[in-house]
């Protein structure tokens, strides 16, 4: 989870990240620059917590396990003043459903590549 304080990537982070394209290759590099284009068209809330990431193992599923994790990342942003709630996006469309039903909204979508979409969400602060 990424806090709502803009930072700066150290020099060794971006030398790394390059080098990881170059054995990657070029397709690679433009897929990530594309996602990151399109993830920006989900901005706008202000400064807010990021979820980068969140996974459930399949024997897990439906079993509320995704809904605590959840509002365990919601409890972190509604006790930080400093942050307007959590964005998070997800590439996987029955995700959107699970997210809408524990409070975030679609804020933005958008199509990386022919076989890539991404959807944007946002669940607002709600003060403790």
């Amino acid at each position: 989870m990424t806090v709502p304080i803009e930072s700066v990537s150290p020099p060794d982070l971006l030398a790394a990240r390059d080098r990881v394209f170059d054995a990657l290759g070029q397709d690679c590099r433009i897929r990530y620059d594309a996602y990151a284009k399109a993830a920006t068209l989900f901005g706008g809330q202000g400064p807010h917590h990021h979820l980068n990431m969140l996974g459930v193992r399949h024997a897990w599923h439906g079993k509320g396990v995704g809904r605590r994790l959840l509002d365990a990342v919601s409890d972190l942003a509604n006790s930080d003043p400093g942050s307007g709630g959590v964005s998070l996006t997800t590439e996987t469309r029955e995700n959107v459903k699970l997210y809408e039903h524990c409070g975030y909204e679609v804020v933005g979508e958008a199509r990386v590549a022919d076989e890539f979409q991404t959807w944007g969400l946002f669940r607002a602060r709600r003060p403790v």
